[in-house]
């Protein structure tokens, strides 16, 4: 049987929506960078599909398989987000 966790659009340094994510090994990927004193961080991740966010995902028990959209991709996803906020 496959690996699946269900997860909250939490974001990171960005609030997220809220919104529950059903992810597989294909929804997550890995993303690495450093830290403030320059200590090498990485974290599994997927992006949720709702409003482009990144959110950590924590403990996993299998391989990311998938792939990190990119920024243009992601950026879209978010603009329609607070354009849908700023209309309510």
């Amino acid at each position: 049987m496959a690996w699946s966790k269900e997860v909250t659009c939490v974001g990171s340094d960005i609030r997220g929506c809220g919104t529950k994510l059903f992810v597989t090994e294909s929804d997550l990927y890995l993303i690495s960078g450093t830290d403030f004193d320059d200590t090498g961080i990485s974290s599994i991740v997927c992006c949720c599909p709702k409003c482009g966010i990144e959110t950590a995902v924590g403990d996993v028990e299998c391989f990311p398989r998938g792939l990190r959209p990119s920024r243009e991709q992601r950026k879209a996803l978010f603009s329609t987000r607070s354009a849908q906020t700023l209309a309510k």
